[in-house]
Order: C-alpha cells, then structure tokens, then sequence
C-alpha cells in the first residue's frame, strides 16, 4: 500500500460533501477510481446507483468487498483503472491517488463518457486544469480539460482529513460534461505534442510538423490559444 501513495479519507465529512457534490441518480453508473477500503463507495452506493470501484491494491479491494458486503449495487474491480476502456458509466467520483491525477484526467478525456466528474485533486494540479489562457498554468491538460468541461473548484481539503497526512493542500474539483463532441485520438496527439512548445508561436511549431497554420493565428504563442482557437484548429488539421 505504502508503494501506491494511497492516503485514506479519514474525514467524514469529506466524503458526504463529495457524494453531495455528485449527486448520483439511481439511474447512474457511478466508476470510483482507486476506491481504498471503500468508505466513499458506501456512502455512494446508499444513494441508489450502480458503482464500479477500481481498486489496484489486492489487500484494499479485500477489505472494500468485505465493508460492502450485501450492496448489490456494487462492484469492486481490482485493477488499474488508467488500463479499463470497456466499461459504460456515466460518472467519476473519488479521491484518486495524487500521483495518476493527470494521467487520470487524460483517460477521462479519452472516454468523456461522464456527463459529471468530482474528484479531490491536490490544490496545484487542480487550479492548472482551470488555468486560463495566457497564465503559466495554462498546459496541455487544461486546454483539453476545458475543451470537454466546465470546471468548479469546491473545498479547500487540509492535510488533516487524510492518513497519512499528504504534504500538501487539496480541493474538490466538479467537472461538468458540456456539448462538445470527444476529441479523437489524433487531435489529442496534436494538441499533446503543439503544447510541448508552449512558450513558441504556433506558424512555427507547425511548419516543423508539416503543417500551415491559420494566418490569423500563425504568430499567436501556443500558451496563448483559447479553447475555441484551438478546437477550430484539430478541426481543420487532425480530422
């Protein structure tokens, strides 16, 4: 467990103003990421909907199934959920691990399923994924964070809520699913690898890519890009 970087919700609290933030419908599948001992996924199970816990740690996903003995509503999962893709569900909830937070984002971006996303996030990461742009937390993951939702920060969480008490600050972060269409798999490689040279002018990362930029933007800094900038943009290039 202690090789995983799990920290435990010890805040109860905590957990009931993440499940009221969700607010899951008996007619949602809920998928909780990394569900530890399953104190958050009983609470959300009590609310009706179907819940799938992702638990990678074989100990902590025993100990979850043995707590929510008789919810049928629940399935406990052991595995890794940045390596699931084929189940349907219709929200995120969870306190993640800190250190798949993006890497979590990034496969919530590659299977916007989730008409609703709460997640605590530790409070750097969560203010880079509602940056806007220009700042120097404006990156790849908040460009494409915004693309597909709107983005809430709830909650300061202090350390205090947590065993062991993490080093940092968290906060809750809502992410509602608006109407744009999911990216494919090559404008999101394209928006990855543009914002690898964020400080540069777009015209230039372009032409060295094989690409003309729109002249409107070819002398604009890729940090600079709005979110309807760059969607036109992949429209037009990574169809």
């Amino acid at each position: 467990m202690r090789g995983l970087s799990q920290h435990f919700t010890v805040s109860r609290g905590l957990l009931e103003r993440i499940v009221e933030l969700a607010d899951p419908a008996p007619s949602d599948i809920v998928v909780e990421p990394g569900c530890g001992d399953g104190r958050l996924t009983h609470l959300l199970a009590e609310k009706g909907c179907k819940v799938i816990a992702i638990e990678i740690d074989p100990e902590l996903a025993a100990i979850a199934k043995q707590r929510l003995q008789g919810k049928d509503n629940v399935e406990v999962i052991v595995g890794d959920i940045l390596r699931v893709n084929s189940i349907g569900f219709t929200m995120v909830v969870g306190n993640p691990p800190y250190h798949i937070s993006r890497r979590l984002i990034e496969w919530i971006i590659a299977n916007p399923q989730a008409r609703l996303v709460v997640l605590t996030l530790q409070k750097e990461f969560a203010h880079k994924l509602s940056a806007p742009p220009g700042s120097r937390n404006y990156l790849y993951i908040s460009l494409v964070s915004q693309m597909l939702y709107s983005i809430e920060i709830h909650d300061t969480v202090p350390p205090s809520a947590f065993s062991p008490r993490p080093r940092v600050t968290s906060c809750i972060v809502k992410m509602q699913r608006n109407l744009q269409k999911p990216l494919s798999h090559a404008q999101l490689t394209l928006l990855k690898y543009i914002f690898t040279d964020r400080r540069h002018v777009l015209g230039k990362v372009l032409r060295r890519m094989g690409y003309e930029a729109p002249q409107q933007l070819a002398n604009k800094r890729i940090s600079d890009l709005t979110i309807h900038e760059a969607l036109k943009l992949v429209e037009s290039l990574a169809e």
